[in-house]
C-alpha cells in the first residue's frame, strides 16, 4: 500500500509537469509588481478618437489607473474591465477629477476604430463610471510592449489559436509615473481602490500584494492546450493533493510502527 501511494504521488508530480505547453506560459506571462519604477514618458499612443497622445500627458496632475489587455479578447479582459467599471462607479472617484483611467491594448492590430467601440459600449452599460472620460489606447507594438515591460505586465502571443496570454490587474500609478501599487485579479474592491488611488498621490509606494495570479488565456481542444485561467487552480489543487497524499502515508506509517 505503501509504494502504490508513493507512485500515486510520483504520478502526480508527472501530471504537473506535463503539458509543457502551459508551463511555458506560466513562467513567461504574468505581472512583475515592479513598485517604485517610473513609467516612460515619450512613448507615443493614440486615443480612440484617433488623436495622439504622449505618456507624460497623461500623467501630472493627478493618479492613473492602468489596465493592459486587448479589445476583442474572448476571455478575461471583458471581466476584467466590468470589475474595475464597477469598482469606479462604487468607490465615487471622479475620473478626469480624482484620477485618470487607462486601458491600453497589448494587440497591435487593433486601432482607435476598435477603442472607440468598446468604449462607447461600456459608457452605455456603466454611466456612473463616466466611461467618455477613460482613455482606451492602442499603439505600435514596440511602444506598448515597452510600457508594459517598464510596468511589469508579461504577455505572450499565441499564433496557433490567434490569442494573447496575460494576466489580470491593475497598476496605479502616481502624478509623476511611478507605479504605487499593483491590484490583481478581476474584481477590485471600491475602498481598496480608492485608498490606493490615495496613496498614488500622495507618491506612496504600497507594499507588494500576495495574491494567486489570475491568468487570461482560452483552452483549445484543436491544439489540446491547457487553458492558463486554470493553470494556477490546478497547481494549488495538485499540491493540496501531494499534500494530502502524504499526510496519509505519514499517518499509515506511525500505525504500522504502533503494531510493531
Amino acid at each position: 500500500m505503501r509504494a502504490c501511494l508513493l507512485v500515486a504521488l510520483l504520478v502526480l508530480a508527472a501530471g504537473a509537469r506535463a503539458a509543457p505547453d502551459a508551463a511555458v506560459l506560466a513562467r513567461e506571462v504574468g505581472i512583475d509588481q515592479n513598485l517604485g519604477t517610473r513609467l516612460p514618458a515619450a512613448l507615443e499612443l493614440r486615443e480612440s478618437d484617433a488623436t495622439r497622445l504622449r505618456l507624460d500627458a497623461l500623467f501630472g496632475a493627478r493618479p492613473v489607473l492602468l489596465m493592459f489587455g486587448y479589445y476583442l479578447c474572448p476571455n478575461l479582459c471583458r471581466t476584467d474591465l466590468d470589475g474595475l467599471a464597477r469598482a469606479v462607479q462604487e468607490s465615487g472617484l471622479e475620473p478626469g477629477e480624482d484620477v485618470e483611467i487607462a486601458f491600453v491594448g497589448i494587440d497591435p492590430r487593433e486601432g482607435p476604430d476598435t477603442a472607440a467601440a468598446v468604449q462607447r459600449e461600456y459608457a452605455a452599460a456603466f454611466p456612473e463610471a463616466d466611461v467618455a472620460r477613460w482613455h482606451f489606447l492602442t499603439g505600435e507594438e514596440d511602444a506598448v510592449r515597452a510600457l508594459a515591460r517598464r510596468a511589469g505586465f508579461r504577455y505572450l502571443y499565441d499564433r496557433e489559436i490567434d490569442q494573447y496570454a496575460h494576466a489580470a490587474g491593475l497598476y496605479v500609478v502616481s502624478p509623476d509615473r511611478m507605479v504605487s501599487s499593483v491590484l490583481l485579479g478581476v474584481r477590485f474592491d471600491p475602498d481598496e481602490l480608492a485608498a490606493a488611488v490615495e496613496g498614488a498621490a500622495r507618491e506612496e509606494v504600497a507594499a507588494p500584494v500576495q495574491q494567486l495570479l489570475l491568468l487570461c488565456f482560452h483552452y483549445d481542444p484543436t491544439t489540446g492546450r491547457y487553458s492558463l485561467r486554470i493553470v494556477r487552480a490546478l497547481q494549488v489543487l495538485g499540491v493540496a493533493t501531494a499534500l494530502g497524499l502524504l499526510a496519509l502515508v505519514w499517518r499509515m506509517q506511525r500505525r504500522h510502527g504502533r503494531r510493531a
